[in-house]
């Protein structure tokens, strides 16, 4: 079982403070970032401020490319002149609408992709990060950025190829040490938040409990089962849908004043991008994006941080015939955002989704009768997929998270769904951004576990080595000797008269003298194996190492090592041991083995050699041991065998890990 370092290639550091372990929410609406650190034994968080005022630390995910080439590019909401503003711009990588030219307002293509804008975006926060963090980010350790991805298989899928586009030409001005790039789902990193023990109860993530988390953001909606402490395989459902799409709508709706004929809409967007919210002249293409992003704020503003404390806002825009110049058919508009806009916005406006699944084709694409009955639709899919964990069930809680989740239309359209009223996550838009810090920190101190687990393991094999050989040799010169004593009884039942050299060659005809003793090795280090308890003492260590990290949680501790990997470890030794026939014959020395015997003679013989089985016994040990010196070998082989067993165990304790963390790791200790 893969870590999440090992399946992006990337070096798992030791201890957290080893690396500057950054994780980044990088979303459609907005990107944040966080360091993570451990302290007094904790994970906790420092926030990462994206420009010098130190304000806030979420930054609008708007990317501005001037239109000289030479002039740096910019992120964040600020003057649009003499370039282009870039957003909405988040798509799936390596499909074919991410692989497809970006579509200005005017509807004409860009000349860049959505994947290129993306990279370009992404990197640009990065290095913002770098320019005004210099007293978090330290510029003498490597770099881990988590970066979260949407939920569900469309994004799972991509993962790797996501990782490869952001990373592709990363590089920070003053700063030469490597940046590696790993992906967390979203998801995942809002479970992880939603355990931590500082969290009110009734917003918590308890021991066993059934919770679907609703991540409502400004490009998807995704939604999450956990069930039995872990998020299960196909637990996981994302759509295409989010907040985003409701400044779209605000924009139509404000434009035509009313549930719009089609025929006029186009017709009033080229109005509008004439004259931006002040009545100052801009470029055509960046006044509809600054309404956008205008309308984007007031919505916040409408809604506020809860959906009950917001605020009536306006919007004020100047409409005019440009072949009139703009002085006799000039067309004033003041709206006020509030319940009656927001209710044409959200419930009479159509709109567009499109799948979940990979298919890139216009199929996948529904259009429903508005916001809210998409959003609906949507929580409805969910629920589907999730019943045949539930069987029926309510969900002992549904927990919101993300910035949508503020609108009481999302909060109604949960409880109408998933039958049961939610709760609003602690900190819903930074959920996510300290949960992949968190997710990844916890990974270091489970491979510190791991390392820890595989030094416990070596000191049971090790101290275990001492009578394998012993115990091994044993077994074999007992196998050798049972051999003998076979083929010498049925030499001396032979009614012919036989020499003491036809038994001999009988013996060498069944066993070489270079016997090739696999199984018999085989069987001796299964005897060992049993006769001192390894298997049980490894066991124990790892109940007593699981107690002792997760206290109270004993009753939960059900793993045991494979044994079967046991076995497969066994199964590669092969062992050569050369045979001194000296060993074997020696007791007869002087009995000339040529001479033919008689059955009383040969009687004799057979009786000679079972009396003397302890010092044959005793002889083909001492030899078979000093030829074996697989004490090293047999340690390392089960060592490796053992290592996907132990990383299984390991990944189990995941949820454990989460629910240890003591206290509050909200952002430097503090609410925000």
């Amino acid at each position: 079982m893969e870590s999440l370092f090992e399946r992006f290639g990337v070096e798992i550091p030791e201890r957290i403070e080893d690396v500057n372990l950054i994780g980044v929410d990088f979303g459609d609406g907005e990107v944040s970032a966080v360091l993570a650190r451990q302290k007094d034994g904790r994970i906790a968080n420092d926030p990462l401020f994206p420009d010098s005022t130190r304000v806030g630390y979420k930054c609008p995910n708007v990317l501005f490319i001037p239109t000289d080439k030479s002039l740096p590019r910019k992120m964040g909401i600020g003057n649009f002149q003499n370039g282009r503003a870039y957003y909405n711009f988040k798509k799936c990588p390596g499909t074919n609408e991410a692989r497809t030219k970006y579509r200005r307002d005017d509807g004409r293509p860009d000349e860049y992709t959505y994947e290129e804008i993306m990279r370009m975006a992404f990197q640009e926060f990065i290095r913002l990060l770098f320019a005004y963090n210099a007293h978090a980010i330290s510029r003498e350790k490597r770099t881990i950025l988590v970066v979260g991805r949407p939920a569900g298989s469309k994004w799972k899928k991509r993962e790797i190829e996501y990782a490869n586009l952001l990373k592709d030409g990363l590089e920070v001005e003053g700063y030469d040490k490597p940046i590696d790039l790993v992906i967390v789902s979203e998801s995942l990193a809002a479970f992880a938040r939603e355990t931590n023990p500082g969290i009110e109860a009734e917003k918590r993530i308890q021991r066993g409990e059934t919770v679907l988390i609703v991540d409502c953001g400004s490009s998807t909606f995704d939604v999450t089962l956990v069930t039995e402490d872990r998020i299960p395989p196909d637990g996981e459902y994302s759509r295409p849908f989010g907040g985003g799409s409701i400044e779209e709508l605000m924009l139509k709706c404000f434009c035509l004043e009313k549930e719009p004929p089609e025929q006029e809409w186009p017709r009033r967007l080229l109005k509008l991008r004439q004259y931006c919210g002040e009545g100052r002249h801009a470029p055509e293409t960046m006044v509809c994006t600054y309404n956008k992003l205008e309308l984007r704020k007031k919505k916040e503003d409408y809604y506020g941080k809860t959906g009950t404390d917001g605020t009536d806002t306006g919007l004020y825009a100047v409409f005019f015939e440009p072949e009139s110049g703009g002085d006799p058919n000039q067309e004033y508009v003041s709206w006020f955002i509030k319940k009656p806009f927001m209710g044409q916005v959200l419930y009479r406006m159509p709109i567009r989704v499109g799948s979940a699944s990979l298919s890139d084709s216009e199929d996948s694409v529904r259009v429903f009768p508005s916001w809210y009955l998409a959003g609906r639709s949507i929580f409805q899919e969910a629920k589907r997929q999730m019943e045949k964990y539930l069987h029926g069930r309510i969900p002992d809680k549904v927990i919101l998270t993300g910035g949508v989740s503020a609108m009481p239309e999302v909060r109604r359209l949960a409880k109408e769904c998933f039958g049961r009223e939610p709760v609003m996550a602690e900190l819903p838009n930074y959920s996510v951004v300290e949960g992949l810090a968190y997710v990844a920190a916890v990974e270091v101190l489970k491979n510190r576990e791991f390392q820890e687990l595989l030094m416990c393991v070596r000191e049971i094999l090790t101290e275990g080595a001492r009578s394998m050989e012993v115990t091994v040799a044993k077994y074999v010169a007992l196998e050798t000797y049972q051999m003998m004593v076979r083929t010498m009884e049925s030499w001396q039942k032979d009614p012919k008269d036989r020499s003491l050299l036809e038994w001999k060659q009988a013996f060498e005809k069944e066993r070489t003298a270079d016997l090739e003793l696999g199984k018999e090795v085989r069987e001796g280090l299964e005897l060992w194996y049993l006769k001192d308890r390894i298997g049980e003492k490894i066991n124990q260590c790892l109940k007593e190492r699981f107690d002792s990290l997760f206290p109270g949680f004993e009753d939960r501790f059900c793993f045991r090592i494979d044994e079967e990997a046991v076995k497969h470890a066994f199964l590669g030794t092969e062992v050569t041991l050369h045979l001194h026939m000296r060993r074997i014959f020696g007791f007869l020395n002087g009995w000339r083995p040529g001479r033919p015997r008689n059955l009383a003679e040969k009687a004799y013989c057979f009786e000679k050699a079972r009396s003397r089985s302890g010092r044959i016994l005793r002889e083909l040990t001492a030899d078979y041991q000093s030829q074996l010196n697989i004490r090293g070998k047999i340690k390392d082989q089960l060592l490796t065998a053992l290592e996907p067993s132990l990383k299984e165990h390991v990944e189990h304790m995941t949820p454990y890990f989460h629910m240890i963390q003591e206290k509050d790791t909200r952002i430097g200790g503090k609410p925000l």
